[in-house]
């Protein structure tokens, strides 16, 4: 078995659940609830699951436009230094350019050290791979003494009425709230995939409008990132700590504990925030964006054509 090599497949139906423990949560969840739009690869070394990825087709747009991202990319640490990682990217870039994408996309966020051999990896698959952001991680265990925050983690602690979970909003809040002029387009839900509605909220004005938000999303049982933030010139200032109490006491009461919190300063208020509520205790990660360009390589294998085409997306 030691010297056995990893294979490489697209996996459906029921042999899904045997690679949902490598797909980020919330993305195996969406599998699971039948995102056709996502296609799970899994990676088996002597006939057991060893890895997973999954990758999200969309398009075509206005212009006629695919696009392909890799949504998660997982290999079991036994399996690991057998180019696992590189064989289900690889099968995601047939998938991605049979499907008739130009490129394939990879965000990841990780500590230096995994975050270099990630780099080296999509490197060498002809990638130029760049930094985006600074990625906070903060362990709700020692914070929750800091003066700004405290309270959410109180007994006694009640969300106000005027916030509410993002998943009640009907249809013509939600498009209001996509039209208002103020919102930031790189915070905006609909943009934000990786949102979850039950656990992101909504401010409203005294009009029942959204004038802010907080959305949220789970990465792992006890791990919360926060997605994005805004504000409008219609709340008061004290919205966005409103809001943070209001999410912190969320995700403590959903995960049935302390959790991990991620916030990256792409979000607004971010630095701030990091400071008022972290009392200074956190772990500095990065986010690395990696596109590949698709052009240079050849098409799928005549059976990935098959399996996408036998799905309407080929």
């Amino acid at each position: 078995m030691e010297n056995s090599p990893v294979t490489y497949r697209r996996v459906e139906g029921r042999e899904q659940q045997i690679f949902d423990q490598y797909l980020l949560p919330h993305i195996a969840l969406r599998v699971r609830r039948g995102g056709e739009d996502i296609l799970v690869l899994g990676a088996v070394w002597e006939r057991l699951a060893c890895g997973a990825a999954a990758v999200l087709l969309s398009g075509p747009d206005e212009e006629g436009s695919k696009t392909a991202e890799l949504l998660s990319l997982y290999i079991d640490p036994q399996a690991r230094r057998r180019g696992a990682g590189a064989g289900l990217v690889r099968l995601a870039m047939d998938c991605a350019r049979t499907w008739g994408a130009a490129l394939l996309r990879a965000n990841y966020v990780s500590d230096e050290a995994e975050v270099a051999a990630l780099d080296a990896l999509f490197h060498a698959l002809g990638a130029e791979p760049e930094f985006r952001l600074p990625v906070y991680e903060m362990d709700s265990r020692r914070y929750r003494d800091v003066r700004l925050v405290r309270r959410a983690f109180s007994w006694d602690y009640r969300t106000p009425d005027h916030i509410v979970p993002f998943s009640s909003l009907d249809e013509t809040r939600r498009a209001c709230l996509e039209l208002d002029p103020e919102l930031p387009l790189n915070v905006a839900p609909a943009r934000r995939l990786n949102m979850s509605p039950e656990l992101s909220l909504a401010y409203l004005d005294a009009g029942g409008a959204v004038a802010g938000f907080w959305l949220g999303s789970a990465s792992a049982t006890d791990r919360y990132a926060v997605q994005g933030v805004w504000r409008s010139s219609r709340a008061p200032v004290s919205c966005v700590q409103e809001l943070l109490l209001a999410h912190v006491n969320l995700c403590y009461y959903r995960c049935g504990g302390d959790f991990l919190y991620y916030i990256s300063p792409a979000v607004e208020y971010a630095d701030r925030l990091i400071q008022a509520y972290s009392g200074g205790n956190y772990r500095r990660l990065e986010e690395h964006q990696a596109d590949i360009a698709l052009d240079r390589f050849d098409a799928g294998s005549p059976s990935e054509k098959n399996a996408l085409k036998s799905k309407g997306i080929g």
